[in-house]
């Protein structure tokens, strides 16, 4: 008898990490770009909680820069020359592929 091993499935905050990640290497996202939780959460379809882990996550990772001043508020950091620009796309889609490749996996 032999069973298959279950996978966890992605919980909504990784879920919204992906696509906010994933829109901001292919630009629907844009450097500079002023954006809430709230608006996130609404074009997502999902509650603030998720989002606000997802951005928690990509802060650390770099992506996003959190405005203190503005509960909600987060902004896109804005990079400076396009070598840099390649270099932050390259890395990104890079963890993007690592990660598919982990889950797929696991």
């Amino acid at each position: 008898m032999s069973l298959e091993k279950l996978s966890r499935p992605e919980s909504l905050a990784e879920m919204a990490q992906r696509e906010l990640r994933n829109a901001i290497i292919e630009g629907r996202l844009k450097l500079g770009d002023q954006l809430s939780e709230i608006r996130l959460s609404r074009m997502l379809g999902i509650s603030k909680t998720p989002v606000r882990e997802a951005l928690m996550q990509l802060r650390r990772e770099g992506l996003v820069q959190i405005d203190p001043q503005r509960l909600t508020g987060m902004v896109l950091l804005g990079i400076d020359s396009p070598l840099q620009s390649i270099v932050v796309g390259t890395v990104l889609v890079i963890a993007v592929w690592l990660d598919t490749v982990y889950r797929k996996r696991v």
